[in-house]
């Protein structure tokens, strides 16, 4: 069943994990812009703000767009990860073949938009992460100025201190794939 899954972002949640081994990668198309209020450096909002909309275009594959109140250009991350993975995983197997490799990425925001497809993606729940960090992904030097190089100056209900005073804006919600 083809469908739109417009799911309820989660205010208070935990941080996520991937695997950099994972080998399933998939492109941006398009991205966000900060809105307005006053920041760190003057030049835009301190508060991020991010919405993703999951959509199943074709059965096992998921479709992802969202907003990000966030300088053009800059990064947002992805993980599509299964409800179930596996409790142990193989060490001398090909990427490809390995079970407890999950999609990742990072989309590109323009517009205060950004969008990314995962093909492949076996069948049942996935949860989907999506976060802005200023500090992974080559971000352009606009996030530095208005986050701080560490995000401590980020605002809003998404924004979580995520260790050693590390912040992001994150959020996480389930994905039934078919």
């Amino acid at each position: 069943m083809r469908g739109l899954f417009v799911v309820a972002l989660a205010l208070s949640v935990t941080a996520a994990c991937s695997d950099p081994r994972s080998s399933n990668t998939s492109e941006s198309r398009s991205a966000t812009l900060p809105a307005t209020s006053a920041s760190i450096d003057g030049g835009g909002s301190t508060r991020v703000d991010l919405t993703a909309v999951a959509t199943r275009p074709d059965p096992g594959v998921v479709a992802v767009t969202g907003t990000a109140t966030v300088p053009d250009g800059a990064h947002v991350n992805w993980v599509l990860t299964p409800a179930s993975t596996p409790t142990t995983c193989p060490v001398d197997v090909a990427p490809e073949d390995d079970p407890c490799n999950v999609p990742y990425g990072t989309a590109t925001v323009a517009d205060q938009r950004f969008q990314f497809r995962v093909d492949g993606v076996a069948p049942g729940e996935a949860e989907l992460f999506v976060g802005f960090d200023p500090l992974s992904a080559p971000q352009p030097e606009s996030v530095a100025a208005r986050y701080g190089a560490r995000g401590q100056g980020m605002t809003g209900a998404q924004v979580i201190d995520y260790g050693d005073g590390l912040f992001r804006a994150q959020l996480i919600q389930t994905v039934i794939v078919e």
